[in-house]
């Protein structure tokens, strides 16, 4: 409600202020002798005139066809250009931040310094069986270990 008050505020200053000043313009307009008017219509309208018969004949032509396909090859291939420029930034980004984890020294997850952790979690992965090889997919009988074995008796 404040808003719309206060832009109503401003609409009927600016029209004053414009009212305001075109008053003041007025006397000096009504001193302009009609001949110089004449003259200066006549001048207005020859260059409008001049530039229509321009563009009739660069339409007539057929120049327009030719014109209008032009702006829209270079702005097609403007944004051609800065597609493949947001492309290559993207790229570089995604390989900054998969080489050194996002700048902030963690590679892989794993924080700078913990080398021997790093490389026990890679051996952990790598010792770990496919699970889409055929033996992963067997079940195997459980047995209990001969050491087990001697375990329970010890406890019974």
């Amino acid at each position: 409600m404040i808003f719309n008050i206060s832009l109503g505020i401003i609409f009927v200053g600016s029209a004053f202020t414009l009212w305001y000043l075109i008053s003041k313009k007025i006397p000096e307009l009504v001193a302009i002798p009609d001949d110089v008017i004449a003259r200066r219509l006549e001048e207005d309208s020859a260059r409008v005139r001049v530039f229509l018969l321009r563009f009739k004949s660069f339409y007539t032509e057929g120049q327009i066809k030719e014109f209008f396909w032009s702006v829209v090859a270079k702005i097609l291939h403007r944004t051609h250009i800065i597609l493949m420029r947001t492309d290559n930034s993207m790229v570089s980004l995604l390989k900054r931040v998969r080489g050194n984890g996002n700048g902030h020294g963690i590679t892989n997850g794993v924080a700078a310094g913990n080398n021997e952790l790093q490389k026990s979690s890679d051996s952990t992965v790598a010792s770990l069986p496919d699970p889409t090889s055929p033996k992963s997919l067997k079940i195997e009988e459980v047995r209990p270990r001969k050491s087990d074995v001697g375990d329970e008796s010890r406890l019974a």
